[in-house]
């Protein structure tokens, strides 16, 4: 049986581009933990937008941001990391499964094979 490493370069690089993918609204509304930590998201980064601007800016603001958005990334990506894994079992298991099925059907045809056997003409 073939094992998929979590660390797998092709699942992580799949997961990185899902997790930004996911940061559209109509997927993040599937998890309404994630949602309400994205809307939280965007209410400190515009208040950390505005005062900046303003020149009241606030490193505190600065880093409850960065944590909100962070928090709603690595979920993406965690979240991504189990569909990737899921699916690299799902073909490992179609390909065992395909295997198996086509040795079953070569060894059912090698048992109903029978020679025959052909008497020469006295």
């Amino acid at each position: 049986m073939n094992n998929t490493s979590v660390f797998s370069a092709r699942i992580l690089l799949r997961a990185i581009l899902d997790a930004f993918r996911k940061l559209n609204p109509a997927f993040l509304i599937k998890n309404p933990v994630i949602f309400i930590v994205a809307i939280g998201g965007f209410i400190t980064l515009s208040s950390v937008i505005t005062s900046a601007f303003s020149n009241h800016f606030s490193w505190f603001d600065f880093q409850i941001c960065l944590w909100l958005w962070f928090t709603v990334l690595f979920a993406n990506f965690s979240e991504a990391i189990a569909e990737g894994r899921g699916k690299a079992q799902a073909e490992s298991s179609a390909e065992t499964a395909l295997r198996i099925l086509l040795s079953d059907l070569a060894t059912a045809k090698l048992k109903r094979f029978r020679p025959q056997v052909l008497h020469a003409a006295t």
